[in-house]
């Protein structure tokens, strides 16, 4: 667990708590400190020393006032003294860098704002300097000790406790999926990204308290995500200036890119392409939802739809990147369509008078998966206080069966079921439900589709969850 302290002027105090709850929403609230936690009758500069001498990371927020501000300095002293890592955050431009911080890379925030980007750049300065640190008490440890019977004492207890923990994770039960599960969470228009490990290495991160982890970074809450084919990468979409525009990111929140710098209209439900040259992605910039293309790097976005009287969106490459389905309603209602990747022979793959959204493909490129509200008959099982059947519309998840094999339901739910995504090996949906009240992500097991899993409960706002080996 990572601790911060933050040396603040009390002119900045406004930007001061904004960086401090973004914080505290990644690394939690205890672990994030500021002088307004010091309350009436504490000696001020014991308190202070105390805080300085616990946290891991000292955050200096660097503008004209603290610059010559005495008690910046006596904090910023106090925590060289300590040895403490010293992160600068430029809050606002100064007009003369003070001589201590010359030698130190920065963060810059000199707009006197969070944007996405400065506090992803943040977030990947945090994690070298952690990462730092670990590598450093590593080499601590490595020193040789000379008093081989004193070694012997202390590697006894140690190789004991490893025998505990290798019996407490052969006997905690894995979870009940392969890979990681990413999900974004939260219910303001800025949510956090996080992900879930099954199997063998969930059981080990669920020990070490890493399961979920959150992945840094500030993503729109109406929008899908997508990975590169190699987890190397992230696209996603972000508000920047009331504006949701795209972005690229490493899977640990550094070198952040903008890829569609589009100031007047929403991009949004990027999706990688196989090979991971291009992204598909939704833009509203021709006045309502069109699918474009653009290069992974960066350029010119192709239009693929060109038609004005709809709205088209959510589309997905083929698994051999030939084709896109995606989802319309240029007929009226949301019906899924199918095209290859320059946009040309279009095929209508579902027609009624619902709405069929969300398209995934399965992993052998054979199958869709996505959501639809389609009426159909429930039994007494699935309706509470019903003694006989009744009919109901709502989201339920649905597979199609390309070349001719038709539609079946997945899910059989009162409740609201969206937002398919197969597991690699192709035997298992993860979708999210509102059958407990709020959003969570379930499990299907294809091979019993009469029993739906809870796989992660308490997930805020309106997941889009992905799936990924």
């Amino acid at each position: 667990m990572t601790r911060f302290f933050i040396s603040y002027d009390r002119d900045d105090r406004p930007l001061t708590r904004q960086l401090a709850a973004q914080l505290r929403r990644v690394y939690g609230f205890d672990d994030v400190w500021f002088d307004e936690n010091i309350y009436g009758g504490a000696d001020w500069w014991q308190e202070i020393r105390k805080q300085i001498a616990s946290c891991d990371i000292f955050i200096f927020l660097l503008s004209d006032e603290s610059a010559t501000s005495p008690y910046c300095e006596k904090e910023r002293a106090e925590a060289e003294r300590l040895k403490k890592e010293i992160l600068p955050v430029r809050i606002a431009p100064v007009k003369e860098i003070p001589p201590q911080f010359r030698q130190i890379q920065y963060v810059d925030m000199s707009e006197g704002k969070i944007t996405v980007e400065n506090f992803t750049e943040l977030n990947a300065a945090i994690r070298q300097i952690a990462k730092r640190m670990a590598s450093d008490t590593m080499q601590v440890r490595a020193v040789p000790n000379q008093r081989t019977s004193r070694l012997i004492w202390v590697l006894l207890p140690v190789s004991l406790l490893a025998v505990l923990v290798l019996g407490l994770v052969i006997s905690a039960p894995q979870r009940p999926f392969q890979g990681e599960i990413t999900y974004t969470s939260g219910r303001t228009t800025t949510v956090g990204l996080f992900a879930e490990q099954g199997g063998f290495p969930g059981v080990l991160s669920n020990l070490l308290g890493q399961n979920p982890r959150q992945i840094p970074g500030q993503f729109a809450a109406d929008s899908n995500f997508s990975w590169r084919h190699d987890g190397s990468r992230l696209a996603f979409a972000a508000q920047t200036e009331g504006i949701s525009q795209l972005f690229t990111m490493n899977a640990d929140g550094g070198d952040i890119q903008l890829l569609s710098d589009n100031p007047t209209a929403d991009d949004f439900n990027p999706a990688w392409s196989p090979d991971g040259s291009r992204i598909v992605f939704t833009s509203e910039r021709d006045g309502n939802q069109e699918i474009y293309v653009i290069d992974a790097a960066g350029g010119t976005a192709v239009n693929l739809t060109n038609n004005p009287a709809s709205d088209d969106s959510f589309a997905v490459w083929s698994p051999d990147g030939t084709q896109l389905v995606f989802a319309s309603n240029r007929d009226g209602d949301w019906d899924l369509y199918l095209m290859n990747a320059d946009g040309s022979d279009l095929i209508l793959l579902t027609e009624n008078d619902v709405d069929d959204q969300a398209p995934v493909w399965s992993p052998d490129g054979t199958q869709l998966a996505y959501q639809s509200n389609r009426v159909r008959k429930l039994g007494p099982g699935n309706v509470p206080g019903s003694g006989g059947s009744t009919t109901a519309r709502n989201w339920d998840i649905y597979i199609l069966v390309l070349d001719g094999g038709g539609s079946f339901a997945v899910t059989r739910s009162p409740a609201a079921d969206q937002r398919p995504t197969w597991s690699p090996d192709g035997a298992q949906i993860a979708f999210i439900s509102d059958r407990n009240g709020d959003n969570d992500i379930y499990l299907k097991n294809l091979s019993d589709r009469n029993r739906d899993i809870l796989l992660i409960d308490e997930v805020e706002g309106v997941p889009f969850p992905a799936w990924r080996s």
